[in-house]
């Protein structure tokens, strides 16, 4: 990923883990960290209900119909 961020120009490389996921085991966290990879939903303090809800306030707030539609987790996908 720090090749493929060189490449690209990013100064950084972010994930989306939140509040919520530091309280479980996560495999990928040491990864994040032994990588330097930020964490910004985290480092903030949202949690998995402000990160679903904070968009949908915003939507109806400025009156449009995107983002009111029922949240979908994120895929769980793993490696056989």
């Amino acid at each position: 990923m720090k090749t493929l961020g060189s490449k690209l120009d990013f100064p950084s490389i972010a994930y989306g883990m939140n509040a919520d996921d530091t309280k479980d085991y996560r495999p990928g966290q040491r990864a994040a960290k032994e990588h330097d990879v930020l964490a910004p939903l985290a480092e903030a303090g949202l949690t998995s209900s402000k990160c679903v809800r904070w968009p949908k306030q915003r939507a109806t707030r400025f009156g449009t119909d995107r983002l009111r539609r029922a949240s979908r987790r994120a895929l769980n996908t793993g490696a056989p």
